[in-house]
């Protein structure tokens, strides 16, 4: 029998953070329930927190940029924190549904800031 490793583990939380974070978006379209209409900062926000995140991944780990790494999800926490403030006077649910993972982010800058100084040499 196979345990569990650590790549599972970390893909199954992503999985769900995913699926919160997708959820949260038809909330917030204009097609959904309530709709964000008149409301082109939050989508907006919404779109380029998505794009950060993608970023962030690309830098640290195929790139191996450790202190751009960094910058970066700083950026992107900022850009959640700045998403879940706009959709909290629309859409209360689409706002709380991204709390989970701002917290994941969160853990996951304390993370890079902690490989990056281990691992300098790696993560130049």
């Amino acid at each position: 029998m196979r345990q569990r490793g650590s790549d599972e583990c970390a893909d199954q939380s992503w999985s769900t953070k995913g699926q919160e974070i997708q959820e949260s978006f038809p909330k917030t379209s204009p097609e959904g329930e309530r709709g964000f209409r008149g409301a082109p900062t939050a989508l907006g926000l919404f779109v380029v927190q998505l794009i950060a995140n993608a970023l962030w991944t690309w830098l640290f780990f195929v790139l191996h940029q450790g202190a751009l790494s960094l910058a970066e999800i700083v950026v992107l926490w900022l850009l959640i924190a700045a998403t879940i403030s706009r959709f909290w006077p629309i859409d209360r649910l689409a706002a709380l549904l991204l709390v989970p993972y701002l917290a994941w982010v969160s853990f996951a800058s304390a993370l890079t800031l902690s490989l990056w100084r281990l691992n300098p040499a790696v993560l130049g």
